[in-house]
């Protein structure tokens, strides 16, 4: 039974090697008591197999109990306790715990150092886990620092070629993209998949995936949406051909390039795509799939901005109709798609239908997450669409204010959700008659559809042409003046 479980560990199969080491547990606890060796790695196999399916409240309570046995067994300066001590620190901090996973990693690392040495394996990791906490709570120069100096330590030991060097890159390329220093991440990112290719000797591989994509939306950030495609059409081609044992990244290859195609104004291409998810979603995931509903949404908002508002509404109704059936419709996803709904609804003049709807969704979010919340953010975006269609400039402005203060926290300025809501903010601003306000708002929305948005796209020219409109024709940077 053991070696059955770790065969269905080593393929992926995580539900079904779960199933087996918990019977392994049992038996073991059984069989040996508490201590024995068998039983403290099958908690460590729970604990993994729970952190693979993103359970990672289950992950650490097994994780828990190894470090419990452990420290009675050898204490807690002893290297083993202190490498659990590192899986704890990781756990808790993607529980959102990340000062408790700092000072457990930071203490591993510590103990680790004196036993084994700066250059051991198990230091490695546990100096990545600290950087990865770094990372997640946005504490960006601690991060390079903590993944430059892995990177030189990767590179004493083993040169240069190698994939934990390529790794590394690859997440010191993931902050510099949220710096927003594109050139450097590329850079990065480049510099990773050279190396990535060399060690798989140029054959496809799922991690060449992974570092093409991020290499993707770095070029997209830096304005190159050709090369970005590109990027985005190899990783669908490699994805493609592990798509038989690992079909969702397949399904999101060709969602990426989709949401590119939507994001440079080509919503016939970008609809082709996403259809083309569709069936495959439909073909591997079943009718009432979650990821089925996702597509419904996808397409619903190629729908609207193409201004067909009766085919978008019925794909929002499909979403909703398997979020109704699968969940009782008072989700987050529920509420984001009756929102969705709403707002087409007004943009086709069925304004107290949309309002009403997107009322309803943002009742559902107060019960179930906080109104600041981005999901709350978006919903008071819609609201005030809907006010806006009726031209009721004050009740709009509300809604809109409240909801860009909101997305303006959590994701920062320079985020396309902050900058849609911008404009519109800065619509209701100037019917208002506050004109710095709607000058200062159009021109950071200007800003951020030049990171994200190709030339053609409706939402930036339609910015652009507000801003000639209202007599600040400098606003439009040489991007979009191509």
């Amino acid at each position: 039974m053991r070696i059955k479980a770790k065969e269905y560990k080593d393929a992926g199969n995580h539900l079904s090697a779960l199933e087996l080491f918990q019977k392994l547990l049992l038996h073991d606890i059984r069989d040996s008591g508490e201590g024995n060796s068998f039983v403290v790695s099958d908690y460590i196999n729970i604990s993994n197999l729970y952190e693979l399916l993103q359970n990672y409240e289950k992950a650490l309570d097994y994780m828990k109990e190894v470090f419990e046995l452990l420290k009675q067994g050898y204490g807690e300066q002893h290297p083993s306790t202190a490498i659990v001590m590192s899986d704890l620190g990781r756990l808790y901090s993607k529980l959102g715990q990340s000062e408790i996973g700092l000072n457990y990693c930071s203490n591993a690392v510590t103990i680790l150092k004196a036993k084994l040495g700066e250059e051991h394996p198990e230091v490695l990791v546990t100096l990545n886990d600290i950087g990865d906490i770094y990372y997640r709570t946005k504490k960006y120069p601690e991060a390079i620092e903590v993944y430059n100096s892995l990177i030189a330590l990767y590179r004493k030991k083993g040169g240069e070629n190698q994939r934990s060097v390529a790794v590394t890159l690859n997440k010191l390329g993931a902050v510099y993209h949220e710096l927003e220093d594109f050139a450097e991440a590329i850079k990065c990112f480049e510099k990773g998949l050279e190396i990535l290719k060399g060690v798989y000797k140029n054959k496809p591989h799922p991690e060449i995936a992974i570092i093409v994509e991020d290499l993707a939306a770095a070029y997209e950030s830096d304005g190159n949406k050709e090369k970005a495609l590109q990027c985005y059409q190899e990783a669908l081609e490699i994805n493609s051909s592990f798509a038989h044992e690992r079909p969702l990244p397949k399904l999101n290859s060709i969602n990426k390039l989709g949401r590119t195609y939507s994001r440079i104004g080509d919503n016939d291409k970008a609809i082709e795509y996403f259809e083309q998810a569709l069936e495959y979603a439909k073909q591997v995931f079943g009718a009432d799939d979650s990821k089925i509903s996702l597509q419904y949404i996808l397409l619903g908002m190629l729908y609207e901005k193409k201004e067909m508002y009766d085919q978008s509404i019925e794909f929002f109704e499909k979403a909703l109709a398997i979020e109704m059936k699968t969940n009782g419709g008072e989700t987050k996803s529920g509420a984001e798609t009756l929102s969705q709904r709403g707002r087409v609804l007004a943009a086709k003049g069925e304004i107290e239908k949309g309002l009403e709807d997107c009322q309803r969704a943002l009742m559902i979010i107060k019960m179930i997450k906080a109104e600041d919340s981005s999901e709350g953010g978006k919903i008071h975006h819609d609201i005030g669409k809907c006010y806006m269609k009726s031209q009721k400039w004050a009740e709009a402005r509300n809604e809109l204010e409240q909801g860009y203060r909101t997305l303006k926290n959590i994701y920062g300025e320079h985020e396309l959700f902050v900058g849609y809501m911008g404009k519109d903010l800065a619509e209701t601003e100037y019917a208002l008659g506050n004109y710095e306000r709607a000058y200062e708002l159009l021109q950071e929305a200007i800003k951020v559809f030049r990171l994200y948005l190709g030339k053609t796209h409706k939402t930036a020219r339609d910015a652009c042409d507000l801003a000639v409109k209202w007599g600040k024709p400098e606003f439009i940077d040489d991007y979009f003046k191509i």
